[in-house]
């Protein structure tokens, strides 16, 4: 499996998250762009902290969660109101993405 940098991992996180607050910004009504940011926000602070024990980690449970719900929200909107773009679809599906590329945590060895 591929894993990302930090560094690169966090950058990724950072963009996708000021792109979707800068939807959120234009259009203020949609929810799409507001849990694409969230979604992104989370995945950004929480993966400064490399997971240890992948089995054990409440915040890779939380981030998968609040990408899932991300992603419906955007393609309902997108497919069944029409209030948002297929970008938000995409925004929140790289949060997913990014979870499965997460960093490893360094050996302790």
């Amino acid at each position: 499996m591929i894993h990302l940098p930090p560094t690169i991992h966090q950058t990724v996180h950072v963009v996708c998250m000021a792109v979707a607050l800068g939807g959120a910004l234009i259009t203020p009504s949609a929810v799409a762009p507001w849990v694409c940011t969230a979604s992104h926000a989370l995945g950004a602070w929480s993966h400064r902290w490399p997971v240890t024990h992948p089995k054990e980690d409440f915040l890779p449970i939380v981030r998968v969660s609040l990408a899932v719900v991300a992603t419906l929200i955007s393609l309902g909107q997108y497919g069944v109101l029409g209030t948002s773009g297929m970008g938000y679809v995409w925004l929140a599906g790289s949060s997913l993405v990014l979870e499965w590329l997460r960093p490893l945590a360094p050996n302790k060895g």
